[in-house]
């Protein structure tokens, strides 16, 4: 649903939740300049291709998995984790609702910035 919260400085921030069709999605997180990803490769690729976003927030763990929007300059990503975050397969989806709906703030770990990795220095033979 869309609508308005408020954050920490308890200024109404806007949010939009996208679940419309294949292309509308697709649109919508190209155009972005500021976005929350799920722990999903459609999401974080999308965003490491868009030409728009400023700022990403991601629930995921820097293993590698995603392609990463931190390796451009004019980009920043935070990386939240939480304390002991299983791994739930397709079949474990049941199980995963079981985990988020007893999670606690104070199972979330502070957010991590995402820090490129450093070029190979290439040098002559």
């Amino acid at each position: 649903k869309d609508g308005e919260i408020r954050n920490r400085q308890g200024r109404a921030v806007s949010v939009d939740v996208q679940n419309r069709t294949l292309i509308q999605d697709v649109c919508s997180i190209l155009r972005a300049r500021h976005l929350v990803l799920s722990t999903s490769s459609f999401s974080h690729n999308l965003a490491a291709m868009s030409g728009e976003v400023r700022t990403v927030y991601s629930f995921d763990k820097e293993d590698g998995q995603y392609l990463s929007v931190c390796q451009r300059q004019n980009v920043t990503q935070w990386r939240y984790d939480a304390k002991q975050l299983p791994f739930f397969s397709k079949s474990g989806r049941a199980n995963a609702l079981e985990w988020m709906m007893g999670l606690k703030v104070t199972d979330m770990l502070d957010p991590t910035p995402c820090v490129p990795p450093k070029a190979p220095v290439l040098r002559p033979r």
